[in-house]
């Protein structure tokens, strides 16, 4: 049986309507809605593709040129400062901090171009599963399914990336 966390702790006075939910029937909901998904899977493909080109359509290759020429530019300086025996102290913080923000950029595209494999994967499986009856799989939902909300009437099922199947319960 699953209930809500509230609930359990606080009684009524939680406030929660969610209502409790045998486990069979979670997991009948969850296949139904993967079945559902994959039935239409365009329409999940498309989703999640559509999420991943936002997150990668952002302007990083233009700031990380920006970032490098600067760097070069910023070094220059430097090195002319130490030549005349200025200080350097800004300049190099200045440095570091485009060097900070190079590798968070960096660390951004290796995470979108994982997100673009995984998209690949999930469709890869999609088109193999979409034929065969599904059952219930403990690693199908850990790897597909992002989350289960729980309402009077219906679960929604979200999947990672974004689609999401209602179940009528």
């Amino acid at each position: 049986m699953w209930r809500c966390r509230s609930r359990l702790q606080n009684g009524k006075k939680s406030g929660c309507l969610s209502r409790t939910i045998r486990e069979a029937d979670l997991q009948k909901a969850v296949v139904k809605a993967v079945q559902d998904l994959i039935l239409d899977e365009n329409r999940i493909y498309n989703d999640i593709c559509s999420d991943v080109q936002e997150l990668t359509t952002g302007n990083t290759d233009i700031e990380l040129a920006d970032i490098n020429s600067k760097l070069a530019e910023l070094q220059q300086h430097v090195l002319s400062l130490v030549k005349a025996g200025k200080n350097t102290t800004e300049l190099a913080e200045q440095i570091q901090q485009l060097r900070e923000r190079k590798n968070e950029i960096e660390a951004t595209k290796s995470e979108r171009k994982r997100d673009e494999e995984r998209v690949v994967a999930l469709r890869e499986s999609v088109e193999k599963a979409k034929d065969k009856v599904l059952a219930y799989d403990e690693q199908l939902v850990r790897n597909f399914i992002e989350e289960i909300r729980v309402f009077p009437d219906k679960l929604t099922i979200t999947v990672k990336g974004g689609a999401h199947e209602d179940i009528t319960i």
